[in-house]
């Protein structure tokens, strides 16, 4: 068995701290997300230990942006579902619900 790269070292690092759980669920393009009230707070603390590409991210998160959206608004972030997963584990957003259609 294979020791954890630095990288996947340092995500279970991250995911400890926030006491993230969660299994991962596949982001969907028309997936809409929101902040929860941690990742509002997590936007207020200058000294959190979040990284900077992902506390852009957060700060892009605003209720209305749908997945496929965000993408084209940031074509160069690479592993954006990845990047989302990960908030979401983190409990610093979560999908809006969805509107049931007649």
């Amino acid at each position: 068995m294979s020791e954890p790269s630095s990288t996947e070292a340092s995500v279970d690092l991250l995911l400890r701290r926030f006491g993230a759980r969660a299994s991962f669920v596949p982001v969907r393009e028309d997936d809409v997300f929101v902040r929860t009230s941690r990742g509002r707070l997590e936007l207020i603390d200058r000294c959190s230990p979040l990284p900077r590409r992902l506390r852009m991210l957060l700060t892009l998160i605003d209720g209305r942006v749908t997945v496929a959206e965000l993408r084209r608004g940031v074509s160069r972030y690479r592993s954006l579902s990845d990047a989302l997963d990960m908030l979401r584990r983190m409990q610093l957003i979560e999908p809006r619900a969805r509107r049931l259609h007649d």
